[in-house]
Parts: structure tokens; C-alpha cells; sequence
């Protein structure tokens, strides 16, 4: 089947009049679980998450993430993307290859599996020294 433009050349076009789109793979999304983490000692490393392809909501993604790391209760878990929250019923198109996500508790009831297989590395706590506050003498 052809088509004529304005100008008078013919161009081929599908029969379908789709055109067919290469699959892209799913996004890798770099996580960042946040310090308030219940557990200091098991709070999962900075890593990278691969997307499953089958996810299509905010909240698929975040039922893998569960998975992955031994969480119980997902409803007390937050997902947020340039300070922004990532609600549930968004499309996980939002998400796109290299994005950063903070992992967050939300309330106090977020618990892990006791049959969690993640492998969590000791993280040591860093000494911070108070700042010193030089006192201005020029008014």
C-alpha cells in the first residue's frame, strides 16, 4: 500500500498503518534505603534493582523491591524520586534507566522476614565532629 504526499511522492506504508517498536528493556534503577531504616544493622546496601518487565504500576516495582530484600509489609514502605513521592497507581514508565529512589519507612511497623536471603553488609556507624562556629567580630 502507498501513499502520496503533498508534494506527489509515494511512500510505503504498512498495511496495518502501525509501525512495529522495538521492545526496550526494563529500566535499572539505582535504590537508596534511608538512614531511618528500622535495624541499622540490616538496612540493604546502596545497589542497583533491575525493573521486572512485568511491571506496569509504581506499585509492582515496589512489590519486587519487597521481595528482593525480605519485606514484610509494603504499605508501610515509600517510594520517592527527586525528593517527590512515587505514588502506587503510577505508571512505571515514569521510571527511566539510572533513576535514583530513596526507599522509606513510613511509621514504625515496617518489619523484615526473619527468612530474608538479601545479604546485608555492616555498615559502621561515622563519627561526626560538632562544626566550630568561628564568633564575628565585625558589626
Amino acid at each position: 500500500m502507498t501513499r502520496k504526499t503533498r508534494q506527489g511522492a509515494r511512500l510505503a506504508v504498512p498495511a496495518s498503518n502501525s509501525f512495529v517498536m522495538a521492545a526496550t528493556p526494563p529500566p535499572r534503577l539505582r535504590l537508596q534505603f534511608s538512614a531511618s531504616w528500622p535495624g541499622k544493622d540490616k538496612r540493604p546496601p546502596r545497589c542497583w534493582f533491575q525493573v521486572p518487565q512485568r511491571a506496569e504500576r509504581v506499585s509492582e516495582v515496589l512489590d519486587a523491591i519487597a521481595n528482593e530484600f525480605g519485606l514484610v509489609n509494603v504499605k508501610h514502605v515509600q517510594l520517592r524520586m527527586d525528593g517527590f513521592a512515587l505514588l502506587p497507581s503510577t505508571a512505571s514508565t515514569v521510571l527511566r534507566d539510572g533513576d535514583l529512589l530513596h526507599v522509606l519507612p513510613v511509621g514504625k511497623r515496617l518489619k523484615l522476614s526473619a527468612t530474608s536471603d538479601a545479604v546485608v553488609p555492616s555498615v559502621a556507624a561515622k563519627k561526626h565532629r560538632p562544626l566550630a562556629i568561628a564568633a564575628s567580630t565585625s558589626r
